[in-house]
C-alpha cells in the first residue's frame, strides 16, 4: 500500500481557511389567529384545533414575527442549522 504524501502548512505551503458567515435557520410557525376578512370559522373548529395544542391556544401574528426577529438579530449569532417550532409545542407531542 503506497502512503500519501501530504504538505503540510508553513512558509513555502501557506494555508488559508476561510469562514462562511452564513446562517440557515428556519421558523416553523404553528396555528395563528389572524384577520382573514369575511372568513367564518366555525367555533367547534378552533376548538378541535386549539385541542391539540399544548399551550391551549392559538398564537398570535406578532409572537410569530418576534420569533423570526431573533432569528434575523444579531442575538441569534451564533445558532445555525436549526429550526425554531412557534407553535405552542404542538410537534413536541
Amino acid at each position: 500500500m503506497k502512503e500519501k504524501q501530504v504538505k503540510l502548512p508553513g512558509p513555502d505551503h501557506p494555508i488559508s481557511i476561510q469562514r462562511n458567515p452564513a446562517r440557515v435557520v428556519v421558523s416553523a410557525a404553528g396555528r395563528v389567529i389572524a384577520d382573514m376578512g369575511n372568513a367564518v370559522i366555525a367555533e367547534s373548529v378552533v376548538a378541535r384545533i386549539v385541542s391539540i395544542i399544548p399551550m391551549g391556544r392559538m398564537g398570535e401574528p406578532d409572537e410569530i414575527a418576534k420569533a423570526a426577529l431573533f432569528l434575523a438579530s444579531d442575538d441569534s449569532s451564533f445558532i445555525t442549522g436549526t429550526e425554531l417550532f412557534v407553535d405552542g409545542g404542538r410537534t413536541q407531542i
